[in-house]
């Protein structure tokens, strides 16, 4: 949480828009936390 995922494992995310556009918003809405 807090951290922008790009990546799983060794397998990068393909670059699809809605997904993408719904981690934005998912991680805007978190609360930032600095560690």
């Amino acid at each position: 949480p807090g951290v922008p995922v790009h990546r799983i494992g060794s397998a990068e995310l393909p670059a699809a828009p809605p997904f993408l556009e719904l981690l934005h918003r998912a991680y805007e809405a978190e609360p930032l936390t600095a560690p």
